[in-house]
């Protein structure tokens, strides 16, 4: 269960945030720009940490690492990696050109890139954890990557999750969890609810 005095700090800097307006493959969007890619205040920290270890504390006791993805999940990943003691481990854009693990993504609202992973090493079960999922496309094909490589997945979250990404994740068999479900409404940011509500 969330406590609620992290819940109403979360609710809170998210409700804050300022949007902007994009144009995508698919359309016109409105965009919040939420905390972790803005200004986010060492409460907002405090309860995002907080949120994520009630949220997820089943899945924390089968990992042995925190997988972050680059980028926003940069921002607040290795807080709670070390909060849990644990190693944190790097999914980036960049092309390494070593031994490591490719991954096939697909955005949302961008297209598809790659994404690499060269910290990941033979027993580890990582805890997958997303500043947002929205179509699921990056978690998947990350989940997918890395059973490729026999990594057992200890667990998958995200800070917000919007769209439909958490079901597709379930669907494809692998349970996943959200924080926090955004809305956009009226053209602002809204969390209609949080997780176990």
């Amino acid at each position: 269960m969330i406590p609620e005095d992290v819940k109403e700090v979360l609710k809170r800097d998210t409700e804050k945030s300022k949007v902007t307006e994009f144009e995508s493959d698919s359309g016109h969007y409105t965009y919040a720009i939420l905390p972790l890619e803005s200004r986010a205040s060492p409460e907002y920290f405090d309860a995002l940490i907080e949120g994520l270890k009630c949220m997820m504390d089943d899945e924390i006791k089968k990992a042995n690492v925190i997988l972050g993805i680059e980028a926003k999940a940069f921002v607040f990943t290795p807080l709670l990696a070390r909060e849990l003691g644990m190693d944190w481990v790097a999914v980036r854009k960049r092309d390494y050109r070593t031994e490591q693990i490719v991954i096939d993504q697909k955005k949302a609202y961008r297209g598809a890139t790659k994404l690499y992973c060269v910290g990941l090493e033979r027993g580890d079960r990582p805890l997958i954890v997303e500043d947002m999922i929205s179509s699921g496309g990056t978690v998947l094909a990350t989940v997918e990557a890395l059973k490729r490589k026999n990594f057992e997945i200890a667990g998958i979250g995200t800070v917000y999750e919007r769209g439909d990404g958490i079901k597709k994740i379930k669907e494809a068999g692998y349970d996943a969890k959200g924080l926090m479900r955004l809305e956009m409404e009226n053209g602002r940011p809204v969390i209609s609810r949080f997780y176990g509500d």
